[in-house]
């Protein structure tokens, strides 16, 4: 079966594959009112695609002993939380002051 690239699959990065807590995520996301392949590629963004400063914290933690996936799980997992209060605590403003698109990326 041959598998034609389109736009989107070239101009898109590989997806993470969603663990247990981003699977909750995603389906608080969709709860909320995302659609869910937004909420996906939100959860790509946000939590796998990292910062310098990330980067840079992770080099610093393995250096200091800590082993990669420990640091790397402990980036992900503070990626989460401010992915959370940001599109989630959002949303909440957004219903309370009627607006009706959620808050972009």
């Amino acid at each position: 079966m041959d598998h034609e690239k389109t736009e989107n699959d070239v101009s898109k990065s590989p997806r993470h594959k969603l663990n247990k807590t981003d699977k909750r995520l995603l389906d608080t996301l969709v709860a909320a009112g995302y659609e869910h392949d937004k909420a996906r590629d939100l959860i790509q963004k946000q939590v796998y695609t990292l910062t310098l400063a990330d980067q840079r914290h992770v080099v610093s933690e393995i250096s200091n002993g800590v082993n990669p996936t420990q640091a790397y799980s402990a980036v992900y997992q503070a990626r989460r939380i401010r992915l959370a209060r940001k599109y989630l605590n959002g949303k909440k403003v957004m219903e309370e002051t009627g607006e009706n698109t959620p808050p972009s990326a």
